[in-house]
Protein backbone atom coordinates (compact mmCIF):
# COMPACT_ATOMS: atom_id res chain seq x y z
CA UNK A 1 0.00 0.00 0.00
CA UNK A 2 2.97 2.02 0.98
CA UNK A 3 4.49 1.84 -2.40
CA UNK A 4 1.22 2.35 -4.72
CA UNK A 5 0.78 5.53 -2.92
CA UNK A 6 4.39 6.73 -3.33
CA UNK A 7 3.89 5.94 -7.16
CA UNK A 8 1.10 7.84 -7.21
CA UNK A 9 1.77 10.41 -5.67
CA UNK A 10 5.11 10.61 -7.85
CA UNK A 11 3.02 10.69 -10.98
CA UNK A 12 0.78 13.18 -9.91
CA UNK A 13 3.96 15.42 -8.80
CA UNK A 14 5.53 15.07 -12.00
CA UNK A 15 2.54 15.72 -14.04
CA UNK A 16 1.46 18.54 -12.38
CA UNK A 17 4.94 20.13 -12.83
CA UNK A 18 4.90 19.49 -16.23
CA UNK A 19 1.47 21.21 -16.64
CA UNK A 20 2.85 24.15 -15.06
CA UNK A 21 6.51 24.38 -17.00
CA UNK A 22 4.21 24.07 -19.97
CA UNK A 23 1.28 27.13 -19.20
CA UNK A 24 4.74 29.45 -18.70
CA UNK A 25 6.17 28.57 -21.77
CA UNK A 26 2.83 28.84 -23.53
CA UNK A 27 1.67 32.05 -21.56
CA UNK A 28 5.69 33.59 -22.49
CA UNK A 29 5.25 32.48 -26.01
CA UNK A 30 2.28 33.84 -26.72
CA UNK A 31 3.26 37.57 -25.29
CA UNK A 32 6.08 36.93 -27.71
CA UNK A 33 3.57 37.13 -30.34
CA UNK A 34 1.49 39.46 -29.32
CA UNK A 35 4.34 41.61 -28.67
CA UNK A 36 5.80 41.05 -32.50
CA UNK A 37 2.12 41.37 -34.02
CA UNK A 38 1.74 44.45 -31.57
CA UNK A 39 5.03 46.25 -33.17
CA UNK A 40 3.98 46.02 -36.72
CA UNK A 41 0.11 46.76 -36.42
CA UNK A 42 1.67 49.94 -34.55
CA UNK A 43 4.16 50.77 -37.07
CA UNK A 44 1.60 50.77 -40.01
CA UNK A 45 -0.93 52.86 -38.17
CA UNK A 46 1.72 55.20 -37.35
CA UNK A 47 2.37 56.16 -41.09
CA UNK A 48 -1.15 55.93 -41.98
CA UNK A 49 -1.64 58.50 -39.32
CA UNK A 50 1.29 60.47 -40.14
CA UNK A 51 0.18 60.89 -44.30
CA UNK A 52 -3.05 61.62 -43.07
CA UNK A 53 -1.89 65.07 -41.10
CA UNK A 54 0.29 65.55 -44.11
CA UNK A 55 -2.93 66.06 -46.28
CA UNK A 56 -5.28 67.36 -43.80
CA UNK A 57 -3.39 69.13 -41.18
CA UNK A 58 -5.27 68.42 -38.75
CA UNK A 59 -3.54 68.90 -35.21
CA UNK A 60 -5.51 65.84 -33.60
CA UNK A 61 -3.59 62.90 -35.61
CA UNK A 62 -0.03 64.16 -34.41
CA UNK A 63 -1.64 63.25 -30.96
CA UNK A 64 -2.30 59.91 -32.05
CA UNK A 65 0.97 59.89 -34.07
CA UNK A 66 2.83 60.38 -31.10
CA UNK A 67 0.67 57.68 -29.26
CA UNK A 68 1.60 55.03 -31.54
CA UNK A 69 5.51 56.30 -31.18
CA UNK A 70 5.07 55.47 -27.54
CA UNK A 71 3.55 52.34 -27.96
CA UNK A 72 5.80 51.08 -30.60
CA UNK A 73 8.81 52.00 -28.47
CA UNK A 74 7.23 50.64 -25.46
CA UNK A 75 7.14 47.64 -26.93
CA UNK A 76 10.07 47.36 -28.30
CA UNK A 77 11.82 47.68 -24.74
CA UNK A 78 9.81 44.76 -23.64
CA UNK A 79 10.38 42.50 -26.38
CA UNK A 80 14.28 43.13 -25.83
CA UNK A 81 13.34 41.83 -22.43
CA UNK A 82 11.69 38.73 -23.39
CA UNK A 83 13.12 37.87 -27.09
CA UNK A 84 16.18 35.36 -26.78
CA UNK A 85 17.33 34.23 -30.07
CA UNK A 86 20.39 36.57 -31.27
CA UNK A 87 18.01 36.88 -35.23
CA UNK A 88 15.32 38.20 -32.96
CA UNK A 89 17.40 40.65 -30.74
CA UNK A 90 19.25 42.08 -34.28
CA UNK A 91 16.03 42.35 -35.84
CA UNK A 92 14.39 44.57 -33.07
CA UNK A 93 17.86 46.73 -33.53
CA UNK A 94 16.94 47.11 -36.74
CA UNK A 95 13.34 48.15 -36.16
CA UNK A 96 14.21 51.06 -33.80
CA UNK A 97 16.77 52.13 -36.42
CA UNK A 98 14.80 52.54 -39.06
CA UNK A 99 11.77 53.53 -37.31
CA UNK A 100 14.10 56.26 -36.09
CA UNK A 101 15.41 57.57 -39.16
CA UNK A 102 11.63 57.13 -40.12
CA UNK A 103 10.60 59.41 -37.46
CA UNK A 104 12.91 62.18 -38.16
CA UNK A 105 11.94 62.66 -41.33
CA UNK A 106 8.36 62.48 -40.40
CA UNK A 107 9.16 65.21 -37.86
CA UNK A 108 10.37 67.37 -40.98
CA UNK A 109 7.10 66.78 -43.13
CA UNK A 110 5.37 68.16 -39.84
CA UNK A 111 6.89 71.50 -39.75
CA UNK A 112 6.77 71.77 -43.78
CA UNK A 113 3.01 71.26 -43.27
CA UNK A 114 2.71 73.87 -40.81
CA UNK A 115 4.79 75.77 -42.76
CA UNK A 116 2.41 75.33 -45.18
CA UNK A 117 4.97 74.21 -48.04
CA UNK A 118 3.18 71.45 -49.85
CA UNK A 119 6.99 70.70 -52.00
CA UNK A 120 8.94 69.21 -48.51
CA UNK A 121 5.67 67.80 -47.86
CA UNK A 122 5.92 65.92 -50.48
CA UNK A 123 9.83 65.59 -50.99
CA UNK A 124 10.14 64.49 -46.82
CA UNK A 125 7.02 61.66 -47.72
CA UNK A 126 8.98 60.48 -50.49
CA UNK A 127 12.03 60.23 -48.44
CA UNK A 128 10.33 58.38 -45.34
CA UNK A 129 9.25 55.64 -47.99
CA UNK A 130 12.75 53.93 -47.39
CA UNK A 131 13.09 53.66 -43.59
CA UNK A 132 9.68 52.54 -43.24
CA UNK A 133 9.61 49.96 -45.94
CA UNK A 134 12.74 48.76 -44.08
CA UNK A 135 11.10 48.95 -40.41
CA UNK A 136 8.06 47.21 -41.98
CA UNK A 137 10.59 44.07 -43.95
CA UNK A 138 12.66 43.75 -40.23
CA UNK A 139 9.11 43.50 -38.39
CA UNK A 140 7.42 41.00 -40.61
CA UNK A 141 10.69 38.98 -40.52
CA UNK A 142 10.39 39.59 -36.21
CA UNK A 143 7.15 38.05 -36.62
CA UNK A 144 8.01 34.77 -38.48
CA UNK A 145 11.25 34.27 -36.22
CA UNK A 146 9.58 34.60 -33.31
CA UNK A 147 6.58 32.61 -34.67
CA UNK A 148 9.57 29.72 -35.34
CA UNK A 149 10.95 30.05 -32.15
CA UNK A 150 7.57 29.24 -30.43
CA UNK A 151 6.93 26.06 -32.84
CA UNK A 152 10.93 24.90 -31.64
CA UNK A 153 9.91 25.52 -28.10
CA UNK A 154 6.40 23.34 -28.52
CA UNK A 155 8.67 20.57 -30.20
CA UNK A 156 11.28 21.21 -27.31
CA UNK A 157 8.46 20.81 -25.30
CA UNK A 158 6.93 17.78 -26.32
CA UNK A 159 10.08 15.78 -26.50
CA UNK A 160 10.62 16.96 -22.57
CA UNK A 161 7.10 15.52 -21.93
CA UNK A 162 7.61 12.50 -23.49
CA UNK A 163 10.71 11.60 -22.01
CA UNK A 164 9.28 12.33 -18.62
CA UNK A 165 6.22 9.99 -19.14
CA UNK A 166 8.67 7.44 -20.32
CA UNK A 167 10.86 8.04 -17.03
CA UNK A 168 7.28 7.86 -15.09
CA UNK A 169 6.14 4.73 -16.33
CA UNK A 170 10.00 3.28 -16.17
CA UNK A 171 9.58 4.50 -11.84
CA UNK A 172 6.15 2.63 -11.88
CA UNK A 173 6.93 -0.83 -13.46
CA UNK A 174 10.32 -0.48 -11.23
CA UNK A 175 8.19 0.68 -8.06
CA UNK A 176 5.42 -2.40 -8.85
CA UNK A 177 8.11 -4.77 -9.37
CA UNK A 178 9.07 -4.01 -5.94
CA UNK A 179 6.13 -4.45 -4.23
CA UNK A 180 5.33 -7.89 -6.02
CA UNK A 181 8.94 -9.02 -4.59
CA UNK A 182 8.39 -7.88 -1.48
CA UNK A 183 4.55 -9.35 -1.23
CA UNK A 184 5.75 -12.73 -2.11
CA UNK A 185 8.67 -12.73 0.63
CA UNK A 186 6.53 -10.86 3.49
CA UNK A 187 4.21 -13.57 2.05
CA UNK A 188 7.08 -16.77 2.65
CA UNK A 189 7.86 -15.52 5.75
CA UNK A 190 4.51 -15.56 7.74
CA UNK A 191 3.49 -19.25 5.28
CA UNK A 192 6.69 -21.24 6.62
CA UNK A 193 6.24 -20.53 10.47
CA UNK A 194 1.87 -21.40 9.66
CA UNK A 195 3.05 -24.40 7.72
CA UNK A 196 5.48 -26.03 10.15
CA UNK A 197 3.19 -25.17 13.43
CA UNK A 198 -0.01 -26.91 10.82
CA UNK A 199 2.18 -30.00 10.41
CA UNK A 200 3.54 -30.25 13.71
CA UNK A 201 0.09 -30.20 15.22
CA UNK A 202 -1.14 -32.67 12.59
CA UNK A 203 1.22 -35.16 13.78
CA UNK A 204 0.41 -34.10 17.77
CA UNK A 205 -2.65 -35.44 16.42
CA UNK A 206 -1.45 -38.63 14.80
CA UNK A 207 -0.27 -39.47 18.51
CA UNK A 208 3.48 -38.19 18.01
CA UNK A 209 4.20 -36.28 20.53
CA UNK A 210 7.97 -36.00 20.05
CA UNK A 211 7.39 -32.23 18.28
CA UNK A 212 9.83 -29.33 19.35
CA UNK A 213 7.35 -26.74 21.09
Amino acid sequence: TLLVVCMSAFTLYEFNQLDIVSNKITKDNMEKIQLSLGIANDLANEAVVMRRFNFTGDEADILIYNQYKQDINEKLIKSEQLFVTEGGKKLIQKIKAEKNNYEDIAEKSIQAKRANNPELVALYMKQAGQPFKAANVATDELVKDIQEFVQSEERRLDEEKNQTQLIIIGVNILIAIAGVVMGLWISRKIAKPLTLVTDAAAKIADGDLTQPP
